[in-house]
């Protein structure tokens, strides 16, 4: 299994919303979640990539009038997400606030 504690210690000093970690916490440490979303999660914190972290998981996705409302391409992809340099993304977004 991943280890999902060291990346939640990397988080500890990370400039994030208090919202943004929680919301982390709980998809690292979910019994089904997909191997490459971890990776995502994993290389947006090796790369201190705060601003695409808090993007991706500052709130839950909500449910609206017009139906869910949340991002599927991420606006930083990681290496994961895309199988190229320029190509269509391979995996959606992983993120709290992303539709996926």
């Amino acid at each position: 299994m991943f280890n999902a504690n060291s990346i939640i210690s990397a988080l500890k000093n990370a400039p994030l919303d208090a919202d943004a970690v929680l919301n982390i916490g709980e998809w690292l440490f979910a019994e089904n979640l997909p191997k490459e979303f971890f990776l995502s999660i994993k290389s947006l914190v090796e790369a201190k990539n705060w601003t695409e972290l808090n993007e991706r998981f500052y709130k839950k996705l909500s449910f609206g009038t017009g139906g869910l409302r949340g991002r599927v391409v991420a606006k930083n992809p990681t290496s994961v997400e895309l199988p190229a340099a320029g190509a269509a993304p391979k995996h959606p977004a992983a993120g709290s606030n992303c539709l996926n």
